[in-house]
């Protein structure tokens, strides 16, 4: 990444960067995932971007593992009051799911 950075703020064109990432969830309730083996799930969870920060950083000394888990306990209360208050909204009326999926022109 520093050196993608450092040859775009020379000018010198731009780069191309390809981040792969993984998929831990399945697409959806009804998926049970039969198609990947749970090793493979478990190898990529340690190679995920928030647990090879979190490590550079411990490792530098730049965070302590109580400082992870405060993040960590954040975030997930975050979420979790995130979705108590969409499942206790209205729901959205269906005239509306049409709305803003295309340009809406005036006449």
């Amino acid at each position: 990444m520093r050196k993608a950075a450092d040859h775009a703020r020379a000018g010198r064109g731009p780069v191309l960067l390809e981040f792969r990432t993984y998929r831990f969830r399945a697409h959806s309730m009804f998926d049970a995932q039969l198609y990947r083996d749970k090793a493979e799930i478990a190898e990529w969870q340690q190679r995920g971007p928030i647990i090879t920060l979190t490590t550079r950083l411990k490792a530098a000394g730049l965070m302590a593992e109580e400082d992870f888990q405060r993040l960590q306990r954040e975030a997930n209360d975050e979420v979790t009051a995130a979705v108590a208050f969409a499942e206790s909204s209205d729901w959205e009326p269906i005239s509306d799911l049409g709305r803003h999926v295309y340009a809406e022109v005036s006449p």
